[in-house]
């Protein structure tokens, strides 16, 4: 998985390099005259500079259409590597929580022994795993930007870190705090919502016997609402 990161990484890149020859060659009238662009003209053996530049458009076209193939095949094994551990800790949990015998079964919310066995490994996979992964992917293309900007001049590297790092930090301290304690309260509201909807719907004839429909249905709202 690390590896596949990697090169996803080095693909992002190049993709992104990639562009720059063909935007020196539009943007620079003088592009043709020295420098790498004056060799790969050169050597193509095309008559005029509008047709080398139309044939790089082209190249760099087929380069990125491929590199996205390759990234997508990359995420799509990601995913499968994400939600099959979600399949191994599901099924496990499933087998941990019927060890515990009926009286533990009896003593605890059904809704929360459902929301652990399910819901939580899903969360897992889905919202930690898979995030995870997209922000290594994310840090290895940031550090080999950075690695690449410091070896073309790394006063700009400097000048960047000066005004980037402190925004980042301040960012950070800022929400850190906030997430972490939404997290929590999500997770409480998820087995108080799980809870109000299988009552409203395994109980629906005591419930309109009762007449409390709008009791559940105003409970649940509120619920959702504040998910």
């Amino acid at each position: 998985m690390f590896v596949l990161l990697l090169l996803n990484s080095v693909l992002e890149l190049a993709g992104l390099g990639a562009l720059i020859p063909l935007f020196i060659s539009i943007l620079q009238p003088d592009a043709f005259e020295s420098g790498l662009l004056k060799t790969m003209f050169d050597y193509s053996g095309l008559g005029s500079t509008t047709t080398f530049t139309l044939a790089l458009s082209g190249l760099i076209f087929v380069f990125i259409l491929l590199k996205n193939i390759v990234s997508l095949w990359i995420v799509r094994y990601q995913a499968k590597f994400s939600f099959g551990l979600y399949t191994y800790f599901a099924t496990r949990l499933q087998r941990y929580f019927y060890r515990k015998g009926f009286l533990y079964f009896k003593s605890h919310n059904h809704n929360e022994i459902s929301r652990d066995i399910n819901a939580v490994p899903a969360l897992f996979a889905q919202n930690l795993l898979l995030s995870l992964l997209g922000l290594l992917m994310e840090m290895a293309v940031l550090l080999l930007i950075v690695i690449s900007i410091t070896i073309y001049d790394p006063t700009i590297m400097i000048m960047l870190a000066a005004i980037v790092v402190p925004v980042f930090v301040l960012f950070y301290m800022l929400v850190k705090n906030k997430i972490t304690a939404l997290a929590a309260e999500a997770y409480i509201i998820q087995a108080e919502t799980g809870k109000n909807l299988y009552q409203s719907i395994f109980g629906y004839v005591d419930v309109m016997i009762n007449n409390n429909k709008e009791w559940f249905f105003q409970k649940y709202s509120e619920n959702v609402n504040r998910m």
